[in-house]
């Protein structure tokens, strides 16, 4: 069965007041899909982290992957619930060390995973400050039918981001928060993709920017990956 996107939704709070959780405002879920969830937080104290994501239908996640941004004191992570429950008004929410100061929760709901064992592939981050952000090749896929998800962040607000591309593909830009500070995109796969890049566009073209990007499978076998564990861009150059 193909992966599809369903419905997504959002929660921030750029108040600058800190806090310890940042929640979605509440959407519809069926019960055996997936939901994939985008984060993003800004706060200058380095050590602190998201520490977990949780829902009211009970669901299940595991981080992805994480990327910090260090000019800018942003991290973005990405976690993901499988066979998920039934739930008509779901609320996620994303958990952290300590307070942070601003904070966003980008969740996303598909269809066509399996219900246990997906794992991801390759994930592959960049950062800088240009309009269009691209990573370096190595985002690969070992099977035709993936998701590649992407969230992408800026040290600013009110600018316009425009889907960009992986491995000659398209993305779909999805949900942003409401200051469009940070946003996600994705694309399903039809083919293999070996070693691929991917970008993302911004209307600003001097501000410090950063985008994770994470190639999960359908179902387990093959390829890369592994149990989920955190990962920081930092950390693995």
């Amino acid at each position: 069965m193909a992966i599809a996107f369903v419905n997504s939704d959002r929660g921030e709070n750029y108040g600058g007041g800190e806090d310890t959780f940042v929640s979605s405002s509440g959407f519809a879920n069926t019960a055996g899909n997936a939901i994939v969830v985008g984060i993003r937080f800004q706060d200058n104290d380095t050590t602190k982290s998201v520490t977990g994501v949780t829902d009211t239908a009970g669901n299940t996640y595991a981080r992805l992957g994480s990327a910090f941004r260090a000019a800018s004191s942003e991290e973005l992570d990405i976690w993901m619930a499988l066979n998920i429950a039934s739930h008509a008004n779901n609320v996620v929410t994303a958990t952290f060390s300590n307070g942070v100061a601003y904070r966003t929760v980008l969740p996303h709901q598909f269809s066509g995973f399996a219900t246990t064992g997906t794992l991801y592939d390759t994930r592959i981050t960049v950062e800088g400050t240009s309009g269009t952000l691209t990573t370096a090749a190595g985002l690969s896929t070992a099977d035709n039918n993936e998701l590649i998800f992407a969230i992408f962040t800026i040290a600013a607000s009110g600018v316009t981001w425009t889907a960009g591309s992986v491995g000659g593909n398209a993305f779909t830009k999805r949900q942003e928060d409401s200051f469009t500070v940070a946003g996600c995109q994705t694309y399903v796969t039809s083919s293999a993709l070996s070693s691929a890049t991917a970008s993302i566009q911004c209307s600003d073209g001097s501000t410090a920017k950063c985008m994770l990007v994470v190639a999960i499978k359908e179902s387990a076998g093959g390829g890369g990956g592994g149990t989920p564990n955190p990962w920081n861009y930092y950390a693995n150059q």
